[in-house]
C-alpha cells in the first residue's frame, strides 16, 4: 500500500486545497464562503478513497460544498475515535446534495444526525 493512502483526510492535498471543475471556479469552498448561509453536515466519509469519490461527485454536479477533517466515534463493542472527512452544504442545497449522494450509492446522514452550523 502506498504511503499516501495512509495519511488522514486532513493531510491529503485534494481535501485541503480547492478543486476545480473544468477550469471553472473551485466548488470546494472555505467555511467563510458560506458566511451568510447556514451549513448542514450531510455526509461523513470514513476513508480517503470514499472522501475523494464524494468530492468528485459534488464537483461534477456543480455543488458548492465545504469539507473538513474531524473526529467521530465508531465501533459497537469497542468504541474508538476515528478521523473522517465531514461534508457540509448550504441548507438550500441539502436536497440536491442528497440526490447526488444517493445517485452514487451513498447514504446521507439521517436528519437526526445532521448538524447545522
Amino acid at each position: 500500500m502506498e504511503t499516501e493512502n495512509r495519511r488522514p483526510a486532513a493531510a491529503h492535498p485534494r481535501l485541503t486545497a480547492g478543486s476545480e471543475a473544468s477550469g471553472d471556479q473551485p466548488l470546494k469552498r472555505e467555511p467563510s464562503h458560506f458566511a451568510d448561509r447556514e451549513l448542514v453536515l450531510i455526509y461523513i466519509a470514513k476513508r480517503l478513497s470514499e472522501a475523494l469519490e464524494v468530492e468528485s461527485a459534488f464537483t461534477g454536479d456543480g455543488l458548492d460544498y465545504c469539507v473538513e477533517a474531524d473526529e467521530y466515534h465508531g465501533g459497537f463493542l469497542f468504541r474508538t475515535t476515528r478521523t473522517g472527512a465531514f461534508f457540509y452544504v448550504a441548507v438550500d442545497e441539502e436536497g440536491r446534495a442528497e440526490e447526488v449522494l444517493l445517485r452514487t450509492r451513498r447514504k446521507p446522514l439521517t436528519y437526526e444526525l445532521r448538524q447545522r452550523h
